[in-house]
């Protein structure tokens, strides 16, 4: 999903777009611009998400390994995205343990040269084996 703007109102994210289902009570926005938000998606994963004038980027999700265990419950906080781009939340793991955690969340760019360069990767891979 990408953002738009209507009279000074930007859509970072909505349901309906075919990407999200629904989204958790708090929203964490930075002095930047970038907002966090927890949604589920139309896959029915559910994770903490993070748009700067782009797509969203899933940051971390329910399922996804974390300190030794997997996760099973996320909570971002109103204040939980820095302006250095630092995500802290929540989280309780499967193997009973809860703890605060933080990220640095990659800059939108970066987002977009990481997944050109795996684009690369997996095409000249496959020019080798042919």
């Amino acid at each position: 999903y990408t953002a738009t703007s209507t009279a000074g109102f930007a859509t970072v994210a909505e349901t309906g777009g075919g990407v999200f289902l629904g989204f958790s009570d708090v929203v964490a926005i930075n002095n930047a611009g970038a907002v966090a938000f927890g949604a589920v998606d139309v896959g029915g994963g559910s994770g903490l998400y993070v748009a700067e004038g782009g797509p969203a980027v899933r940051v971390i999700g329910f399922g996804d390994a974390l300190d030794g265990s997997v996760v099973s419950r996320l909570d971002l906080g109103v204040n939980g995205l820095s302006d250095a781009r630092v995500l802290a939340f929540r989280a309780e793991l499967t193997d009973g343990r809860t703890g605060i955690y933080t990220v640095v969340v990659p800059e939108p760019a970066t987002v977009g040269l990481v997944a050109a360069a795996g684009l690369g990767l997996v095409a000249a891979a496959r020019r080798r084996a042919k």
